[in-house]
């Protein structure tokens, strides 16, 4: 197990991860979000961002709810996500992350958020109430 201790915020919000066309243009809904996340490839547009805020999506996977790292660390940090996965692998909680210059962000789905927590607190991990 990791020996890394991190400081854990959950955000009071539902997210949604959808998949868009290539070539679709960002919805300006999710413009104005306080988490947002946009990646392009040449194969699809992923978007991470509050739950139903997109319209039609070829595919959509909502239910997802946020851990923040509530802590910045440097671009050549290692072992921090193998921090969370590590507690929650065996329990088979799978995670999506949203990395940041600064932090990374952690999606459960909203059905395994109580058992994660729980897990990353028994890891030694120190988990803030809900917060924004």
């Amino acid at each position: 197990m990791s020996s890394l201790k991190l400081n854990l915020a959950v955000l009071n919000k539902n997210f949604g991860i959808y998949k868009l066309p290539p070539e679709a243009v960002v919805p300006p809904a999710v413009a104005d979000q306080s988490l947002v996340s946009i990646t392009r490839s040449q194969k699809e547009l992923t978007i991470v961002c509050e739950e139903g805020l997109i319209d039609n999506p070829e595919q959509a996977d909502p239910g997802w709810r946020c851990i923040h790292i509530d802590s910045a660390f440097s671009l050549d940090a290692t072992g921090v996500i193998a921090a969370i996965a590590q507690p929650l692998a065996p329990v088979g909680i799978s995670l999506y992350v949203v990395s940041t210059f600064d932090t990374d962000y952690i999606l459960v789905k909203a059905d395994a958020l109580d058992k994660a927590l729980e897990q990353l607190a028994e890891a030694g991990h120190q988990v803030a109430p809900v917060c924004y």
